[in-house]
Parts: C-alpha cells; sequence; structure tokens
C-alpha cells in the first residue's frame, strides 16, 4: 500500500496513492481541513498506511491540532486516526 505523503498545498505531488478510494480518502481529507475553517490546517500533511490516517506537521497551537483530528475524525469512515502534529509558538511560514 502507498504512504506517499499528503499535503494540503496547491501543487503537491501526488497524494496517498494514485487509486480509487485511496483518491478519495485523500481528496475528502483536504477538503475536511480546508472546510475546518483555519488556513493554518493547509499545512496539514497525512499518510495513509495499512488503513491508518498518520497527521504530520506543526501548528501553533493544540486547539488546532485537535480541530485537525477532529476534522478527519467526522469524516466517519472507519479509518483510524493517528495525530502527529506537533505544536509550536514559532510561526510556520517561510
Amino acid at each position: 500500500m502507498s504512504s506517499e505523503a499528503v499535503k494540503g498545498e496547491a501543487g503537491a505531488p501526488s497524494q496517498c496513492g494514485e487509486f480509487g478510494l485511496e483518491v478519495r480518502l485523500r481528496n475528502r481529507i483536504l477538503g475536511a481541513l480546508e472546510t475546518a475553517g483555519y488556513p493554518e490546517l493547509r499545512s496539514v500533511r497525512c499518510q495513509l498506511d495499512e488503513g491508518v490516517v498518520v497527521l504530520h506537521g506543526v501548528l501553533p497551537s493544540y486547539h488546532l491540532k485537535q480541530v485537525a483530528q477532529h476534522a478527519i475524525l467526522a469524516l466517519n469512515d472507519g479509518h483510524v486516526v493517528k495525530n502527529l502534529i506537533d505544536v509550536s509558538l514559532r510561526s510556520t511560514k517561510a
């Protein structure tokens, strides 16, 4: 199974593989993060690893870390979510 990274930015590489369910899941994950209402969530990346959605990235608050996780869990598709997002008060912008 593919474990390519998903990054919520325009022009990001192909994410979570290129096959049917993985593509649909990727689109649902990115849509959930985008519609959560926090632009910072666009920096969140994920991997699909044997049915587990693993979240990665750095966010400026624990609240946003929880919002990202909740947005994915709200998809209610039975996937386990492992939240490895780090929290740092430093700006994540380059």
